[in-house]
């Protein structure tokens, strides 16, 4: 993951806001439990060779290290690829999902 993603990562995840580990045991208490995400990854490596090649690393990472780790649940993938060669129709469809997501989550908030 590119190191200033990372680095978001790191300033939020602190204990007491993420996570609050405990004193007298391996374990930690999740303090983002009852949240979910929607998490939109780029990248130039074929959906298909990432998936049956490399197994999915990134979203591998995202996902249970960083989100569900402090309790986010559901996390819903989506990978854009590849981004060099897409068409600007392909593109645009990209755009219309991830607009779409953020409107659902905006709706869901305003509940």
């Amino acid at each position: 993951m590119p190191a200033k993603m990372k680095g978001v990562f790191d300033r939020a995840y602190l204990p007491g806001f993420a996570m609050r580990y405990h004193d007298t045991d391996p374990f930690w208490d999740r303090l983002l439990t009852g949240r979910s995400a929607d998490v939109f990854l780029t990248s130039d490596t074929p959906a298909w060779w990432d998936r049956y090649v490399y197994g999915q690393p990134a979203a591998r990472q995202i996902k249970r290290l960083v989100l569900e780790f402090a309790g986010i649940k559901p996390v819903r993938m989506n990978l854009i690829s590849p981004i060099k060669r897409a068409s600007p129709k392909q593109l645009e469809r990209w755009i219309k999902k991830a607009r779409h997501a953020g409107e659902n989550a905006a709706r869901a908030l305003a509940r």
